[in-house]
């Protein structure tokens, strides 16, 4: 799954699927990642579908 689709409702179906097939322990926890980038790629990750995706996380 493209990081750049990821958003909530994405996240959590991912977890759900992981979690109902049992390849993840009882208890895990996940974490969203950022990364600043530069401005060269602020449009991409910022502005665009990635920055959109965290958003909505």
């Amino acid at each position: 799954m493209p990081c750049s689709r990821v958003g909530g409702a994405d996240w959590e179906r991912w977890i759900v699927f992981l979690a109902d097939r049992e390849p993840i322990a009882d208890g895990f926890t996940t974490a969203a990642l950022s990364c600043g980038g530069s401005p060269l790629t602020a449009a991409i990750y910022r502005q665009g579908t990635i920055g959109a995706a965290k958003a909505h996380l």
